[in-house]
């Protein structure tokens, strides 16, 4: 079976089929430009700058990869966090600098700020069984990423003292055999 230029041009550039590919590819930069104009408004710069907008791409794509998979909010925001929270520590190792000049713009894109804008203007327009759905929404999305960042700071506080551990250790006595 041949692939003809028309098939290739339809699969494309065809508004009506969009492929999946493109859509993740669309929302995956526009998530990069924000977090590199956040990151640029933190003074970082340099090397950081870009990786924090790829990590970025790659959560918020993650993101909106399982949200298409069915996956609720909670643990669509959860993954996703869970690869700015790992890209950061690794980052934070590899360029020297504080996890947290990783972690906030990383995470830019995956904070519930549409929730909270839906939750006060339903509030303001006393419309209070929305205005309730929509900041349990928000809280929902901020308590998984607040668990993804622990899970993770967690774990490696964890590495970290098991390696103080075993470094720290006495050597064992040795035994006497008895003949």
């Amino acid at each position: 079976m041949s692939v003809t230029w028309e098939a290739i041009r339809a699969f494309l550039f065809n508004p009506f089929a969009q492929p999946l590919w493109l859509k993740y590819l669309m929302q995956g930069s526009g998530s990069f430009l924000a977090v590199f104009a956040f990151t640029i408004m933190l003074g970082a710069g340099g090397k950081i700058l870009i990786f924090n907008s790829i990590v970025a791409f790659l959560s918020w794509d993650t993101y909106a990869l399982l949200l298409d998979l069915g996956w609720s909010n909670f643990a669509a925001t959860f993954m996703g966090t869970l690869v700015v929270a790992i890209a950061a520590q690794i980052g934070a190792r590899r360029y020297r600098t504080p996890v947290t000049m990783v972690i906030i713009p990383s995470l830019y894109p995956l904070v519930p700020g549409a929730p909270i804008y839906r939750c006060v203007n339903a509030f303001f327009y006393e419309r209070m069984d929305q205005a309730g759905a929509f900041a349990i929404q928000a809280f929902i999305m901020a308590a998984s990423i607040a668990m993804a960042v622990f899970l993770v700071e967690s774990a490696v506080m964890l590495l970290k003292q098991r390696k103080m551990d075993t470094n720290n250790e006495p050597p064992a006595a040795p035994t006497q055999s008895v003949h």
